[in-house]
């Protein structure tokens, strides 16, 4: 289940409502912008936090954080 953000911490795995990419908090690139995503209020973590559910849900790997 994907719930909204307002913080970077607390989890690793941080998806983008707007392009349904997500990414991780713990091998972040510049090129995320992983503050502008949590700012915008298009930021959204997993239960479980974990690849599977991103994935499940719909999101695809960044191709920054995640290679």
């Amino acid at each position: 289940m994907a719930i909204n953000v307002n913080s970077r911490f607390g989890f690793r795995f941080l998806g983008d409502l707007k392009n349904k990419i997500y990414h991780d908090l713990y091998n972040e690139k510049h090129d995320c912008r992983v503050n502008q995503i949590i700012t915008s209020g298009n930021g959204v973590r997993f239960e479980p936090d974990n690849e599977q559910q991103a994935e499940k849900e719909g999101f695809s790997k960044c191709s920054n954080c995640l290679k």
